[in-house]
């Protein structure tokens, strides 16, 4: 257990040069005005690494800024401030480790010029004390980048972030707590009397947003609704005659059919995903057929229809027996139509008694979330290589994805009454607006086609203290793929030095061109459009704009293209299957096991 045992402020708000012990019991009491909420605000912004929102506890409004409490507001006319030149600020914490039996200090350093943009740093000091270090030498508070050399001077460890995303980190394992903590501590730091423990839960334990306990009930039921489906799909491959079947605690069903034939073959495997969108509710899916479709407008409610012109794929469907919703849901086919397909040429192999080497079969969940084969053991599916069974056209035999990542771009804004902001306030939703403007116009998914990547805003949220956008990065050359995500840096980096270290980005990388990886073992694309032709459908092959679950099994030594399933218009209610493509499907299979 990590012990906060002593507080140390300078030049905070009313504090110059104090230090507070801190017990495990502690009381701080006094008259209104004595600075408890100014000491409680310093706290508070060390352990949410600046996130905070000050003086909660006070009567007032709660309207103290960072730099009322470095500079010392005073309110009165003519003398606002009580600090007016350069001024460097400290908070430091001194933490003791009842197991290591070690003190180690977190705080924050930060630099306001006069008439400058404040530059801060959050701290790490390791196995020391606050009596151990030299924030004051010759009766002058040292900068931020003197405390750094007096650190080293004295041989003292410290480890220093610029960032709330960094000193976020930084804490968090200093004192051992999950990252959520810094979005929780931020409202349970209230520092006042709780009257009513249900109330303080909803005001300062609960996000801000309405909590939709219906949402919450329907998501528990759906996961319950996806365990019993990776059940049912465990018995149905029993049933089939499999040689063997496994749901592993992680959710995927591995199945096998031993080799009949001592013949030597290829070892093949098949993967689909249960899981569906997420755009759209997939719950209480209401379907039809439309027998052998004419060409016309399908109407599948009131209020919403789907014609050829607007989605091509029905042309190439016109005669076929298809599958569509009511328009309240998505259909699901992405991608049980796979397991469907998967599943039926299995039973009908099985059934024919017709030679065929090992096959390994496995439905997995989270695809959609980007998840799908993080827990795919490769030890239990040893075969040559596999295919997943994910598309939409069954001409496609796909080799070839994106490279994709994920950046979170965050911004430092300085929330000023807006009566009294000029030349002050620093809008992070406005940085925000400048950054997204500030990325290439025409590299949008509405924009680009074939292998052209793009910058796709996924999400955006902020208010005039802080603001986020989330993007996903796409791009089927790995060089035009590191390209933009040195662009994004380079915007960053172009905001920071006109308005001060207030942007920062985070690039975490997702999957990655699975064709590179293949290393010219073309046996599996060879084998399906082999299979393809043989069952009169021209193979093409395609770059997608997208990823399976096969790019990063391919990554991981699997190499493991992707097929079609006939169905069309995935993630929405406009999904639709082909009955016949996907009995086509079922024969292809077939053919590639031969």
């Amino acid at each position: 257990m990590k012990t906060l045992t002593k507080v140390k402020l300078i030049n905070w708000h009313t504090f110059s040069n104090e230090e507070f012990e801190i017990y495990k019991n502690a009381l701080i009491t006094g008259e209104n005005g004595t600075g408890k909420s100014t000491i409680l605000d310093a706290i508070q912004y060390v352990l949410t690494a600046g996130k905070c929102k000050f003086n909660k506890a006070a009567s007032d409004i709660g309207n103290r800024t960072l730099e009322s409490y470095i500079r010392c507001k005073t309110g009165i006319e003519g003398h606002e401030f009580v600090r007016n030149g350069d001024v460097t600020t400290y908070i430091a914490l001194e933490f003791y480790d009842e197991k290591t039996e070690k003190y180690q200090i977190i705080g924050t350093v930060i630099d306001l010029p006069a008439g400058g943009r404040l530059n801060r740093d959050f701290f790490q000091i390791i196995d020391c004390k606050i009596s151990d270090v030299a924030f004051i030498e010759e009766r002058r508070v040292l900068t931020r980048k003197e405390f750094k050399k007096a650190l080293i001077d004295h041989q003292q460890t410290g480890i220093f972030k610029d960032t709330i995303k960094e000193g976020e980190s930084l804490f968090g394992n200093a004192l051992g707590v999950k990252s959520k903590y810094f979005d929780l501590v931020t409202r349970a730091l209230a520092f006042k009397a709780i009257d009513n423990v249900y109330q303080f839960i909803v005001d300062f334990l609960l996000k801000e947003d309405f909590v939709d306990i219906q949402n919450l009930r329907d998501s528990i039921k759906h996961y319950k609704v996806l365990e019993e489906k990776l059940k049912i799909s465990k018995k149905e491959c029993e049933s089939l005659g499999f040689d063997s079947v496994e749901l592993t605690d992680t959710g995927i069903v591995y199945a096998y059919l031993n080799a009949n034939t001592d013949k030597k073959m290829d070892r093949i495997g098949f993967i689909a995903h249960m899981d569906t969108a997420t755009e759209i509710t997939g719950a209480n899916v209401k379907c039809r057929v439309i027998s052998k479709y004419d060409g016309n407008t399908i109407q599948l409610n009131e209020e919403y229809s789907m014609c050829k012109e607007e989605f091509p794929a029905l042309a190439n469907c016109i005669g076929d027996d298809l599958i569509v919703t009511d328009g309240t849901t998505l259909l699901g086919a992405d991608d049980k139509a796979g397991i469907a397909i998967i599943l039926e040429a299995m039973e009908q192999l099985i059934q024919s008694e017709k030679e065929h080497g090992f096959i390994a079969v496995a439905f997995t969940p989270d695809e959609e979330v980007g998840r799908g084969v993080e827990n795919f053991e490769l030890d239990k599916f040893a075969v040559d290589y596999a295919f997943t069974i994910d598309g939409d056209r069954i001409d496609s035999v796909d080799y070839e994805t994106f490279n994709a990542a994920q950046a979170v771009v965050t911004f430092d804004g300085t929330s000023i009454h807006p009566g009294d902001a000029k030349d002050r306030m620093v809008n992070a939703s406005l940085l925000a607006m400048e950054y997204a403007s500030s990325l290439p116009k025409k590299q949008t998914p509405s924009h680009t086609q074939g292998r052209q990547g793009f910058y796709h805003l996924v999400g955006m949220e902020g208010i005039c203290e802080e603001a986020k956008l989330t993007y996903i990065l796409r791009n089927h050359s790995k060089q035009s793929f590191i390209a933009q995500k040195q662009k994004m840096e380079a915007v960053k980096d172009k905001m920071n030095e006109k308005y001060g270290n207030r942007v920062h980005v985070t690039i975490r990388d997702q999957y990655e061109n699975m064709r590179q990886y293949m290393h010219g073992d073309m046996r599996s694309v060879n084998k399906a459009k082999y299979a393809l032709r043989q069952c009169d459908v021209t193979p093409v092959s395609t770059p997608i704009r997208g990823g399976t679950d096969g790019a990063m099994l391919t990554a991981r030594g699997l190499i493991c293209p992707n097929l079609g399933t006939g169905s069309f218009n995935h993630h929405g209610r406009f999904e639709f299957a082909s009955i016949q493509k996907m009995e086509k499907m079922v024969e292809i299979v077939l053919k590639i096991v031969e």
